[in-house]
């Protein structure tokens, strides 16, 4: 038998020999998270994988399925996800390439009491993507997650513009970035974005789209820039939209999507939706 085979099933038995005392008081006083086999450092981890990082890995992947499945009930409690996230972490440190770890974070995002928690997750996908770099989807993950929870549309926008440009990912991410820009006041980016993927783009369809998008953020840019003239002038913000006409700030409105219109928002916002949505909530009155 090779010799580190056998420095590695030494030092795993080591490992599970020394826990058995702990594992038996776990057991009896305390939570269900506890349930699983301590582990040595992260450094350490990493010092005595050898070559054998796939099976170090898949050991403590283990521990951290054991620790939700060991659950009492359906909640997940704070000491059970910073368990299953330190995991994870130990996991993806020593083998950043096994994806299974990244997709178990992400799901726990829904468990996640904070902003610091998500954060947390999105470090560990976002340190992923460093290393598997041909994969958009945790780039994405992570841009969801600034979005959805976070409300940080920024930073979501430039997750998603690096999930864009990953070669063979889906291009059409690129308007969802610009989106993300728009909503977090930073529409020219957007542009920028939009008109770099159309240089690299050649299919039809995937150029129709993001030709529409550019056109549509292009207009909304232009209208920002009408709203901060008519600040400029009038000290004030305009009411709607129709203001930046009868003010002459603009001829006339541009002609939006067909179905959309163009409003602003109860910030003073440059935004567009449907029609029907606007009718409902009064925009058009």
């Amino acid at each position: 038998m090779n010799w580190r085979w056998v420095i590695l099933i030494v030092i795993l038995l080591a490992i599970q020999a020394t826990s058995l005392t702990k594992l038996r008081i776990y057991y009896k006083q305390t939570e269900d998270i506890q349930r699983t086999i301590p582990l040595p450092p992260e450094n350490f981890l990493k010092l005595i994988r050898l070559e054998f990082s796939g099976l170090l890995s898949d050991f403590i992947f283990i521990q951290a399925q054991e620790t939700l499945g060991n659950r009492k009930t359906g909640e997940v409690t704070t000491e059970t996800f910073n368990r299953v996230v330190s995991l994870n972490e130990r996991t993806v440190a020593i083998d950043p390439y096994f994806l299974d770890p990244y997709y178990l974070a992400q799901a726990l995002v829904w468990y996640s009491r904070g902003p610091e928690e998500i954060r947390r997750i999105n470090q560990l996908l976002i340190t992923g993507a460093e290393y598997r770099t041909w994969d958009s989807d945790l780039l994405f993950y992570a841009g969801f997650n600034h979005y959805f929870f976070l409300k940080e549309y920024r930073q979501a926008g430039d997750l998603f513009s690096q999930a864009a440009q990953i070669p063979g990912g889906w291009t059409g991410l690129a308007g969802l970035a610009a989106k993300m820009y728009h909503r977090g006041r930073d529409t020219a980016a957007g542009i920028i974005l939009l008109k770099s993927m159309l240089l690299r783009t050649t299919d039809k369809e995937i150029r129709k789209y993001l030709e529409a998008r550019l056109d549509q953020y292009q207009t909304m840019y232009y209208l920002e820039s009408a709203v901060k003239v008519y600040q400029e002038k009038f000290l004030i913000p305009p009411r709607q939209i129709e203001d930046l006409v009868t003010a002459g700030i603009i001829p006339s409105l541009p002609v939006p999507p067909k179905g959309q219109k163009f409003y602003l928002d109860i910030q003073g916002n440059v935004d567009i939706e449907r029609e029907a949505a606007a009718k409902n909530k009064g925009i058009n009155k």
